[in-house]
């Protein structure tokens, strides 16, 4: 059996040099379709194009003759004196072609770097151990198959017109009202931060029993009512409790849905609350043992699938290590990886987070960024820290309703403290009146 050779064509290969031998100007174009030395196949055209780009670079000039005397000279003997007449002769000379050729050669390597990462994930699976190795398996599938399909994507730059033009858009569309990040539907917490950004992981912190699980499910619906899917993952709550939460937010109290209650009156309610927002697109995954590996296979998944906006994690403590590691550390590795998962998938991450009891022996129980357990990393990580207070958490005889969203660190904007209500026969928040604090 023949062995089967991977995609390239030789010919397009040898054009684009004969091409840029000829009209050294074309460049550009070559290389704005992302063209670079190492989507060549036949080894002495690469060797050629790495050559013109580094003449390039110094202003030096280009044809077949100082290219192959700069090889001699640095000692790269491909290709040969011939091969580089020979790229030259018998070409229609138009810039035009530069760009296609170009294309055809990168498109042909990255059909050979998918061939490749194929064969690696088809070696791993071979070797890998089915009780013990299976999720770094997936986890390494995935990435090999992502760098492969989307490495043109990363290599992209903009001049710095491009990188003002684009900034001015976003700042003529702030200022006519319109939000560019992902808006959690709270109005205080979305003027004060312009929603939540691509790529950024955002700590949601407070004791227990303050509320952060269910502000964080609060901002999932209201972003996926608006039709921007999300994705929950929690570790803590089974889905039929956060289903519980979700249908106390339909005119049925919390207390009656979770006694049982429940009159036909109540089920009809609770039904037509159902089928108002049933259709968001909004995937709860309740796996109580999840590693960064699981959630980040899971996240990737359901971008591949049908687009992610939001994903939250509840709460980040309880992701299980995937290593021995001290606390800390295991701590750090996880909120480290969710903030590169953030940025991998262009989306905001939000962590729910602990915070440790020392707020308890303080008179002002509002968190700081010094509460955070263990927080050294999550501090350095995050790109938003909001902490979540109720004084009737620890005073019985304080206002039930009243609420607070500290911002205590936000890298590209203010700090500050957003007023809410807290309605517990609802399990949820609401904006309060007032405008936010800064």
């Amino acid at each position: 059996m023949n062995k089967r050779v991977p995609p390239y064509s030789a010919d397009t290969e040898k054009g684009v040099i004969g091409l840029l031998l000829v009209r050294p100007e074309a460049l550009d174009d070559a290389l704005s379709v992302g063209l670079c030395a190492a989507d060549f196949y036949v080894p002495k055209w690469g060797a050629a194009f790495a050559e013109i780009c580094r003449l390039a670079l110094n202003g030096d000039a280009i044809d077949a003759l100082t290219v192959s005397q700069s090889l001699r000279a640095r000692d790269l003997g491909s290709p040969t004196d011939g091969d580089l007449i020979e790229a030259t002769a018998d070409r229609l000379m138009s810039l035009a072609h530069v760009r296609a050729y170009a294309t055809r050669v990168h498109q042909f390597a990255q059909l050979r770097r998918v061939l490749e990462a194929a064969a690696k994930i088809t070696e791993a699976a071979y070797g890998a151990d089915a009780k013990a190795d299976v999720p770094a398996f997936l986890d390494q599938a995935e990435q090999l198959v992502m760098a492969a399909t989307q490495r043109e994507a990363a290599s992209r730059g903009a001049l710095i017109r491009q990188v003002l033009d684009e900034t001015l858009a976003e700042l003529r569309a702030r200022a006519r009202g319109e939000r560019r990040g992902v808006l959690t539907g709270f109005g205080g917490l979305d003027r004060m931060t312009g929603g939540l950004r691509a790529g950024q992981l955002v700590i949601l912190a407070a004791r227990p029993s303050v509320g952060k699980s269910a502000f964080a499910l609060d901002v999932a619906l209201k972003v996926a009512q608006r039709g921007q899917p999300v994705l929950v993952v929690s570790l803590e709550m089974g889905r039929h409790e956060l289903g519980e939460r979700v249908l106390a937010h339909g005119g049925v109290s919390s207390e009656r849905i979770v006694s049982g209650r429940l009159d036909a009156l109540a089920f009809e309610a609770l039904e037509g609350y159902r089928d108002r927002i049933g259709a968001a697109p909004l995937v709860i995954d309740d796996d109580g043992a999840a590693t960064l590996l699981a959630i980040r296979a899971k996240a990737r998944r359901m971008a591949a699938q049908g687009g992610l906006a939001l994903l939250v994690v509840d709460y980040l403590q309880l992701v299980s290590a995937e290593s021995k590691e001290r606390r800390e550390l295991a701590v750090a590795s996880v909120s480290r990886g969710l903030k590169q998962l953030a940025g991998e998938l262009g989306i905001p991450v939000i962590a729910v987070a602990q915070v440790n009891r020392a707020v308890e022996q303080r008179a002002d129980k509002r968190p700081t960024l010094a509460d955070l357990r263990e927080s050294g990393s999550l501090e350095q990580d995050a790109d938003v820290v909001l902490v979540l207070h109720r004084e009737a958490a620890y005073d019985p005889d304080a206002d039930q309703g009243a609420a607070e969203l500290i911002l205590r660190k936000h890298r590209n904007g203010p700090t500050g403290t957003v007023p809410l209500y807290w309605m517990p026969q609802k399990m949820a928040f609401f904006d309060a009146v007032a405008e936010p604090k800064f």
